[in-house]
């Protein structure tokens, strides 16, 4: 094993990159500086030169796998390589992009709206997708906010980095793999239950999953991490009656996600981003969450809230006809056929969800599907949550 020494400014390596300055956020397995390019002397241009701290095969193995990954990965979110050497050299070292607005980090994100936080996890969700997209598949193993930057001073563009110990999922045999027995992956409060216990059969991306499930809490808390897969805790649940609608359709992200099981989670980060779609798209247009528990605002007055009933009557998981007539429903038998003919302004819906303003008496009716089973009795088929029991009359 050698140890390298830490260099000074004015240092040039590969008789091309002149160091500038050092930089405080070293790696766990090398030194960071900011360089110039020798070879563009014009160009002022920064970049980031990473040279290990000690040079052995398995060090130089990490390097080299870093320095592929980078490579293979070409993608607006995911940092970008331009130069490298590990064979044959003093000093193995890669140049990389420098990103003017630093790592991300909490301050950085508090004074940010729910959609802009959204746009930023939504990029960095992205780049893990093409990264879970090669025909040789790359798992990072190592999210967290430290190995995100961004890229200029306004913070719209984050960049993924740090591939010192992503992971080839194709391609390598435990025979192969450089995480020693029992030796743990990733940063304590993003890596998933398993990566704790060192070699893991079978890596596959449901363990980038995991760390974008924390992050994604990261972004909605501020900062806040919680414990393993405690979201949920009241300690940590960020559900409460002022919150926005948005955090509980989130909840389901990360019911789907920070899970400690890794076959219930995501398959990859393309799965994970389909649900992230449709929570943005939830945000931008202002819409509700389908929940009867949650206080709902009244969309005539902007006060009050709805008081929800629901109709018609069930019995045993059956219709109640009788019961059903008071809401002027006409319900129709297994066939299609109608039961009783009488007059309604809510057509033929099965079942009605009501809501009733407590302040200016708007009232909204939302239908209710229900499926008729076999043994003709319905179950439920909406998005709705926390339906109350239909009330008796």
């Amino acid at each position: 094993m050698a140890n390298t020494t830490a260099k000074n400014v004015g240092d040039i390596i590969n008789s091309r990159w002149k160091i500038i300055k050092p930089l405080t956020s070293d790696s766990g397995q090398a030194h960071t500086y900011k360089v110039r390019d020798l070879h563009n002397e014009d160009n002022q241009t920064e970049y980031v030169i990473k040279l290990l701290k000690k040079v052995n095969d398995k060090s130089l193995a990490r390097f080299k796998r870093e320095i592929e990954a980078s490579l293979t990965l070409d993608h607006p979110n995911i940092v970008q390589v331009k130069d490298a050497n590990y064979e044959g050299v003093s000093d193995p070292y890669l140049v990389m992009e420098f990103c003017l607005g630093g790592e991300l980090e909490t301050k950085k994100i508090k004074h940010l709206t729910l959609i802009e936080k959204l746009r930023l996890f939504e990029s960095i969700c992205v780049a893990l997708a093409h990264a879970h997209a090669q025909d040789k598949v790359v798992i990072h193993r190592d999210i967290k906010p430290r190995n995100i930057f961004l890229r200029d001073h306004k913070g719209k563009t984050p960049v993924v980095g740090d591939f010192g110990i992503c992971f080839f999922e194709e391609s390598e045999s435990n025979d192969e793999r450089l995480t020693e027995l029992r030796e743990p992956v990733g940063a304590k409060s993003f890596r998933p239950p398993e990566a704790e216990f060192g070699i893991i059969e079978k890596v596959n991306p449901s363990f980038d999953v995991y760390s974008l499930g924390k992050l994604l809490y990261w972004f909605l808390s501020n900062g806040d991490i919680p414990v393993r897969e405690h979201y949920k805790h009241p300690k940590f649940d960020l559900r409460h009656d002022e919150a926005e609608p948005a955090i509980h359709l989130a909840y389901e992200i990360f019911d789907k996600s920070i899970r400690e099981e890794p076959t219930e989670r995501y398959k990859n980060a393309t799965e994970m981003f389909e649900d992230l779609r449709n929570l943005i798209e939830f945000v931008e247009t202002e819409a509700r969450y389908l929940d009867c528990n949650i206080p709902q605002k009244c969309i005539f007055c902007r006060i009050g809230t709805y008081e929800f009933i629901r109709a018609p009557h069930f019995s045993g998981g059956k219709l109640n006809y009788r019961k059903s007539m008071a809401y002027g429903i006409d319900i129709k038998d297994y066939d299609g056929r109608s039961i009783h003919e009488a007059p309604s302004n809510v057509s033929t819906y099965v079942s009605l969800l009501i809501g009733h303003c407590k302040n200016c008496g708007n009232v909204q009716q939302f239908r209710i599907d229900f499926r008729m089973n076999d043994d003709r009795t319905y179950s439920q088929s909406t998005n709705w949550k926390s339906l109350p029991e239909p009330k008796e009359y």
